[in-house]
Order: structure tokens, then C-alpha cells, then sequence
């Protein structure tokens, strides 16, 4: 009796749900959530980090009218992309070792 009950409020609970949901507009479309996956210093976006990104990375931190790639660019993860990011990118490329990229 119990596992019929628990049945039944589940159905009631998803037919509310699936009428509210239809009384609002919501749409399948308006549910499509998009991840993006990068990878730390891809500041162009090419899924290669390499020597290009670092030279990117510092003309966008000198000012320059530069496209990047924001989430990648924040190496250091502290939320601001700054020289700090940048000298980071340079360590990793030029083979400093233990240079790593959050």
C-alpha cells in the first residue's frame, strides 16, 4: 500500500510539474543548457594553449583592442585577468619548470 502511494504522489508531482511548466512557455529549448569546456590558457580559443596565447594574453592586458577568451585567460583563478595571468602563460611556454595553470 505504501509503494502505491508513493507511485501515485510522484505522478501527481510530475504532472505538476510538467503542467506548470507548460502554463509558463517553458520549451524544450528554453531547458538546453550549454557547457563550455576549455582548457586553462587557451586565450584564442584554438584548443591548443600555446606561445600564441601568452603573446595574446599581453597584448589584451596592455590595452590592446584584442579578442580573447576570458575564462581560459584567468590562469591564476582569482577572478581577474591581469599581468599576472599573462607572465604565467609566458613561464609555462618558455619551459620554466613547475609551472602550473589553475
Amino acid at each position: 500500500m505504501k509503494k502505491l502511494i508513493c507511485i501515485l504522489l510522484c505522478v501527481i508531482t510530475l504532472a505538476c510539474c510538467c503542467f506548470a511548466a507548460m502554463a509558463t512557455g517553458v520549451t524544450e529549448e528554453d531547458t538546453d543548457i550549454t557547457i563550455e569546456i576549455f582548457q586553462p590558457g587557451d586565450v584564442n580559443g584554438d584548443r591548443r594553449p600555446n606561445k600564441d596565447d601568452a603573446a595574446l594574453l599581453l597584448k589584451y592586458v596592455a590595452g590592446w583592442n584584442v579578442s580573447i577568451k576570458k575564462d581560459p585567460a584567468d590562469v591564476t583563478g582569482d577572478g581577474k585577468i591581469d599581468g599576472l595571468d599573462a607572465m604565467l602563460l609566458l613561464q609555462k611556454f618558455s619551459g620554466v619548470p613547475e609551472t602550473t595553470l589553475k
